[in-house]
């Protein structure tokens, strides 16, 4: 029923859906030894107790019993804004829109892996599978995201891509030979924000806990979201390439799904112009965590969902 903590006093935000609680203190708090007081309904009984200290520089995982037996596993996260962060430059997200029964696709990831070769760490790309080119029928892998149908905006066929936008937009959808140039252009931008990813996965219960620090680097006077996305590289598996079907290609920076949502949560930042967020998920047993990266991108939902900042961290 809540979650708070005395001193320093501070209430926590309790998500029901997402099972988290997030306890967002001052700069520079101490949260090495937190003693939180936390009410739970009639007849229920919570594991760590009420009244026990906890090390929350981590997230620390809290287990409710109800009456009737049935549990629920919250993840509390303390949210401790940094000083600031130092810019590391513009980054741009290329979404590759491709599918496994795509012929030509194999070609479009060749495009986007030379792109990072020039750009390095810079340009973080993101394999979505979509379209009924993506179908899994057959043995083929299925890498299918409700997220991903939504981005591919009803389109007809792949390979497509998009440069610095969250959806498939008019205008916006390219070919693969127009990804050089559109990547280019997108790094003639300003950088406005700097983002930083912390990942926690406990390889137990599979969960993995992603901290978004985000600090913008000068006064930004637009409607913002963010987006926490997962991918997972070197998936081996069926696909359809011009010299016929291949068993063991190799599936790069495949999207897997985001932690909230096709279009995410809305995005402010404190008077400090800093932000943090913990997000988190249960991994699947079938993704190989060590392959795994977290994605997240700030956007302006009001310019065509344009990406302002993209960062990516592996697990």
């Amino acid at each position: 029923l809540s979650f708070r903590v005395e001193d320093p006093e501070c209430e926590g935000v309790i998500n029901e859906i997402a099972k988290t609680v997030t306890l967002n203190f001052a700069p520079g708090t101490e949260v090495t030894h937190l003693v939180p007081v936390i009410e739970v309904s009639e007849g229920a009984t919570v594991s760590p107790a009420s009244g026990e200290a906890q090390d929350f520089t981590q997230p620390v995982e809290y287990t409710v019993t109800a009456m009737n037996g049935t549990t629920a596993t919250y993840v509390v996260s303390a949210v401790v804004p940094l000083g600031g962060l130092e810019p590391t430059g513009k980054t741009v997200l290329l979404h590759d829109y491709t599918g496994v029964k795509c012929v030509n696709c194999p070609a479009a990831a060749n495009i986007a892996h030379q792109l990072q070769e020039t750009y390095g760490d810079r340009l973080i790309v993101m394999s979505v599978h979509a379209g009924y080119q993506a179908q899994p029928s057959g043995g083929f892998p299925d890498f299918l995201t409700d997220e991903g149908t939504e981005w591919y905006n009803n389109n007809a066929s792949n390979p497509l891509g998009s440069v610095n936008r969250v959806q498939l937009l008019t205008g916006y959808t390219l070919q693969a030979s127009a990804w050089t140039d559109a990547v280019a252009e997108a790094f003639q931008e300003p950088q406005q924000i700097e983002i930083r990813i912390s990942n926690v996965f406990d390889e137990s219960t599979r969960r993995l806990t992603a901290t978004v620090d985000a600090m913008a680097l000068e006064t930004i006077d637009k409607t913002l979201n963010i987006t926490v996305c997962l991918i997972e590289d070197n998936i081996v598996g069926k696909q359809i390439t011009p010299t016929g079907l291949m068993n063991d290609y190799v599936h790069r920076h495949v999207f897997r799904g985001t932690f909230n949502g096709a279009y995410g949560d809305n995005f402010t930042f404190d008077q400090n112009r800093l932000y943090q967020q913990s997000f988190s998920m249960v991994l699947p047993e079938e993704y190989n965590a060590s392959n795994c990266s977290v994605v997240a991108y700030i956007y302006d939902i009001t310019q065509d969902m344009m990406i302002l900042q993209t960062a990516q961290q592996p697990l």
